[in-house]
């Protein structure tokens, strides 16, 4: 378990198999390529899907980006694994969560903590 979640540390490579169907069109080969190269990031997985975080920094500090966040298809897992996303992400150190979609949905969904710079959502921790 991660951050006192349900996650577990996964291997790229044998979970993405498993969960590459529910991508479907909306992730796109350069963010698949990205999350899979070795020591660039951390991939965990639950019951309700999977997430590939990365650090960088930004003005001194952590910002944790989910490069890769794709569900097992039961509705609601982003308000489900909201606060799981949270706790790993400060367990790693950072001081903000951010990931980016081109789905302009998101905005009307997130709550107020969230705010949007172009496909960028991003929240403090």
């Amino acid at each position: 378990m991660i951050a006192g979640t349900d996650f577990v540390l996964a291997d790229f490579e044998q979970a993405w198999p498993l969960i590459r169907e529910r991508a479907g069109k909306w992730i796109e080969p350069h963010v698949v390529d990205g999350a899979a190269r070795p020591g660039a990031s951390v991939c965990v997985v639950n019951t309700d899907g999977m997430l590939v975080f990365t650090l960088f920094a930004v003005d001194n500090r952590l910002r944790a980006l989910v490069l890769l966040g794709v569900s097992t298809g039961t509705p609601g897992a982003f308000w489900r694994q909201e606060a799981a996303m949270v706790a790993i992400a400060r367990d790693m150190g950072a001081s903000w969560l951010a990931f980016e979609s081109a789905r302009r949905g998101w905005a009307k969904v997130l709550g107020p903590h969230w705010r949007r710079n172009g496909d960028l959502y991003e929240r403090e921790l």
